[in-house]
């Protein structure tokens, strides 16, 4: 019998870099808002940021939702099937970052560019990453004994 451990730990620190992006989101959410309401100069530009800070805002909050009403593990759970869009929000917010500011290099040549980018690659491949991470930390029960691994270099095993 194999059992796959979770560590409370990470999944506390998956939760406060998804609030990380949302602190990011929602003061764009609301500068998009305030330059629609000033005129129709600043509207294309503006749609864009509430865009971009709606889908950050929305999507932490449905993950936070999903948390609270989990039974029996709140705060820490994990959130393998849950929505897996803050990451990919959050980087589209970095890309948008990248280019929205004045500079004299291109926007893919940009620290929040690449940053962005990572952060969209990390996001689509998260499920599998955190799963193949999930496999490493077992117990394991058989008739040659007992065997443990915490993590890659961590464990034990007796017969």
């Amino acid at each position: 019998m194999i059992i796959y451990l979770q560590d409370r730990r990470r999944q506390a620190a998956d939760l406060l870099t998804k609030m990380q992006h949302a602190f990011g989101g929602f003061p764009l959410l609301f500068i998009g808002l305030k330059k629609i309401t000033s005129g129709p100069p600043e509207w294309p530009m503006a749609i864009l940021e509430v865009a971009i800070g709606a889908v950050v805002a929305v999507t932490f909050l449905r993950e936070l939702r999903q948390t609270l009403r989990a039974p029996g593990t709140w705060p820490f759970i994990s959130l393998a099937r849950g929505h897996r869009l803050v990451r990919p929000a959050a980087g589209a917010l970095l890309v948008f970052e990248a280019f929205h500011q004045p500079h004299v290099k291109p926007g893919y040549l940009r620290p929040p560019f690449l940053s962005g980018m990572v952060t969209i690659g990390i996001g689509l491949f998260h499920g599998r990453l955190r799963a193949s991470n999930r496999r490493r930390r077992y117990l394991k029960l058989d008739a040659n004994g007992v065997e443990c691994r915490w993590s890659r270099f961590r464990g034990f095993s007796f017969s």
